[in-house]
């Protein structure tokens, strides 16, 4: 279509980070040095998660870069340039180093958490979960602030394609109100907006009214974590796509600046290459 490609969503799923509320601002948010320097200031032993699993390059690095298009200004789209010496550079590497996960310090008090939003039953058991280690629903941080990570499957029609008609067809069955109302048990949110207050709607109807078991028993619920439904739509309408073309760099990053953590190159030196090879990716841009 007109020489682009586009497609057409039809599920979505908003990953987010539970984060300990010492680390943010009145509000609940933070900008990106105010949040590296709270964490770089704790006092503690203290890891992000040790059930993401993560090393401390793909874990860290990767969170407070993922949601910024050009890492905080280190990267020139136009002028095709970097420049990774500044201190933010080496304040993310440093606290990076300080709570990604390694073999000695699994047993570290946790200070972050997942927060995956991908129906509402789940986000109020992590919101429950997390409030109680005193952690807040909070993100990823960008130049705009904390925001969530938007992740969208997505179908097109192949321009080559012999029957446009009927592929055009099934995207209209996958979006349509009836079908997209199954993609609610699943675990991903529609993008069909009426079967999404349909279903948070269903659950809150039934967690209030429906308190007896089939045999007669009474169910005695917890109250749900306050402002739940608004924190559901707020980290929903919070999200974000990330931008495809930092993917390259970061994965330049998280190659290169695991010889920094392993201990076998200096900050100087990691920098020195991932600078280098960041230029050469731009420079054969087109």
């Amino acid at each position: 279509m007109e020489n682009g490609i586009y497609s057409a969503g039809y599920e979505i799923r908003v990953r987010s980070l539970y984060l300990r509320e010492e680390f943010l601002d009145n509000s609940g948010q933070t900008d990106i040095k105010s949040l590296l320097d709270n964490l770089e200031n704790f006092e503690g032993q203290a890891i992000f998660n040790e059930a993401l699993n993560y090393t401390p390059v793909n874990l860290m690095c990767n969170y407070f870069f993922r949601m910024s298009e050009d890492f905080y200004g280190m990267v020139d789209w136009e002028g095709r340039t970097c420049d990774f010496s500044g201190e933010l550079w080496e304040q993310v590497l440093r606290v990076s180093k300080q709570y990604g996960l390694t073999e000695r310090n699994r047993e570290w008090e946790e200070v972050a958490d997942w927060g995956y939003i991908f129906d509402f039953s789940s986000m109020v058991s992590r919101e429950r979960q997390a409030g109680a280690q005193g952690m807040v629903l909070v993100g990823y941080p960008s130049e705009e602030g904390m925001v969530n990570w938007l992740q969208m499957s997505s179908v097109a029609i192949n321009a080559n394609s012999a029957h446009k008609e009927g592929a055009w067809q099934f995207i209209r069955f996958l979006l349509d109100e009836e079908n997209q109302a199954l993609v609610t048990q699943g675990f991903a949110l529609p993008v069909h907006e009426g079967p999404l207050k349909e279903s948070v709607e269903e659950y809150l109807y039934d967690y209030y009214h429906n308190t007896y078991t089939s045999d007669g028993r009474h169910i005695i619920r917890k109250p749900l974590p306050e402002g739940i439904e608004e924190k559901f739509w707020e980290g929903i309408a919070n999200a974000r796509s990330t931008s495809y073309r930092t993917e390259q760099i970061l994965a330049i990053i998280e190659e290169e600046a695991e010889l920094y953590f392993t201990g076998d190159k200096t900050v100087e030196e990691i920098s020195a290459v991932i600078e280098n090879r960041v230029k050469l990716y731009l420079a054969e841009l087109e």
